[in-house]
């Protein structure tokens, strides 16, 4: 079987330096109490994506944030929620205008100190040092509003010295630490309480389901345990000692310092619990002002910006594609209908209309990529959202434009070089349905040239294997 494939270049997006989360948000908002706590029976199989709308504002000039900026923000987003259904469309960006969109998530860029705080959906606020380097703080702040507490909720601490010091191999102050971070069993001005360590249900002790962050799947934790990290590794762990205990004397055994609800090292904050997704999704299906800000899951297949060519040779279509927002695993496949033009219908064809034939793929992003103006949707192609769904959405097909001409430039090193070998095409053999199919091996480079004076290009990596 043939397998066509476009060459891309990936390399890592985010690089961090390490710090403590600091987030302005303690006390409870909604009718959290009322929601699931993933103690039994927590599924996700409770209805459809959630796709909300998020704008930003930007509110300093410290700085110059480009949509690049935005976008990677919006990209982090979905790279951390999508894996509970929960999606973010990114609807732009304004200067200097804080009035919230009420159809929005409004993320605030602000040029105070501090990390972030989320106050409602109208205000999420994020330090500009924040929104440039700290992403997963953003994640958090938006935590707070789908429903979700930190997971320390009601938990005080304080530093003092162990009476046997831990060791963290880690620690750049060397293997021994003899001061850490304890509980504190003091009264908490915050409505929840303290959430003990224990998970017999059958324990006098036990209080996951109406204590800390109301998620029993989160193991219980105070504020900035002890943790080792190594930044060149990224491996991030609770380091344990018997003495740190909870208010019933219980050690802290497991603590997910990895998690996004966390104040812990923000480079190492990538996880959340199936417990808080649920939790999430419950949040969002009570509470009316989350509801508004939600759109379809059809906008994710519609381009954040630039125009479709509907019909003749159009020079801004070639020079303002219809671009995609980063963040999903997009996977563009080979579709066409002769019948397009003829129906009256517009393009990119309806997202329900699955009418169109479908073929291989013909090129992909991951959801990682990072040449943001690289995602657009070209000439027939149609897009699969890999987090959504299987099925192929959108098939663009503009027949208006026809293929004259062009030439098959093969790369002989099977790299890009001068080395090549061009083969020019008639408008019957730059027209042949099977001309990719009857190609040898190798690295390709088709030119195509239309009647309208324009041209596509598109690399080709061949296997049979």
């Amino acid at each position: 079987m043939r397998n066509l494939l476009l060459v891309l270049f990936f390399s890592p997006l985010y690089f961090y330096a390490q710090s403590t989360i600091n987030c302005g948000n303690t006390e409870p908002i909604y009718g959290k109490k009322s929601y699931h706590t993933g103690s039994t029976g927590a599924s996700l199989a409770i209805g459809d994506p959630y796709v909300f709308n998020i704008y930003f504002h930007n509110e300093q000039d410290v700085i110059t944030l480009t949509e690049n900026d935005y976008l990677k923000a919006v990209a982090y987003l979905n790279q951390v929620y999508n894996q509970f259904d929960i999606f973010f469309k990114y609807r732009g960006f304004v200067d200097f205008d804080i009035t919230p969109l009420t159809d929005m998530l409004n993320i605030v860029v602000r040029e105070t100190a501090g990390d972030g705080s989320a106050l409602t959906p109208d205000f999420i606020n994020i330090s500009y040092t924040t929104f440039l380097t700290d992403l997963p703080i953003i994640s958090h702040e938006v935590g707070h509003i789908l429903g979700l507490l930190h997971t320390f909720q009601g938990s005080p601490r304080e530093e003092r010295a162990f009476i046997n010091p831990i060791t963290c191999e880690f620690d750049p102050a060397g293997t021994d630490r003899e001061i850490g971070f304890f509980f504190l069993d003091e009264p908490d001005d915050d409505d929840l309480d303290a959430e003990n360590v224990t998970r017999e249900t059958t324990s006098p002790d036990y209080n996951a389901l109406d204590a800390g962050d109301l998620v029993v799947d989160t193991p219980a934790t105070y504020p900035t345990p002890n943790v080792c990290s190594d930044i060149s590794s990224g491996v991030s762990y609770y380091i344990y000692s018997n003495e740190v205990v909870d208010e019933t004397g219980t050690p802290y055994v497991d603590i997910d310092v990895r998690n996004i609800m966390s104040y812990n090292e923000y480079p190492y904050l990538d996880n959340l619990t199936l417990g808080q997704g649920v939790r999430m999704r419950e949040t969002i299906a009570n509470e009316t002002i989350l509801q508004d800000r939600l759109t379809t899951v059809e906008s994710l297949y519609e381009p954040y910006s630039g125009i479709y060519r509907t019909c003749c040779w159009q020079p801004e279509a070639n020079e303002n594609p219809p671009r995609f927002q980063p963040g999903f695993d997009y996977e563009f496949v080979a579709c066409s209908d002769s019948s397009i033009l003829s129906l009256g219908r517009p393009l990119p064809w309806p997202y329900e209309d699955l009418t169109f034939n479908t073929g291989d793929v013909v090129y992909s992003f991951s959801s990682d990529y990072e040449v943001y103006e690289d995602i657009v949707h070209l000439n027939n192609t149609a897009i699969r959202i890999v987090q959504l769904e299987d099925t192929p959405r959108r098939c663009y097909s503009n027949l208006a434009k026809n293929a004259n001409s062009g030439t098959i430039v093969k790369f002989n090193d099977g790299v890009f070089n001068a080395n090549v070998t061009a083969t020019a095409k008639d408008s019957l053999g730059i027209n042949d349905p099977n001309l990719v199919n009857n190609l040898e091996n190798g690295l390709f480079l088709i030119e195509t040239n239309f009647d309208d004076g324009t041209q596509d290009q598109k690399v080709i990596l061949k296997d049979n294997e």
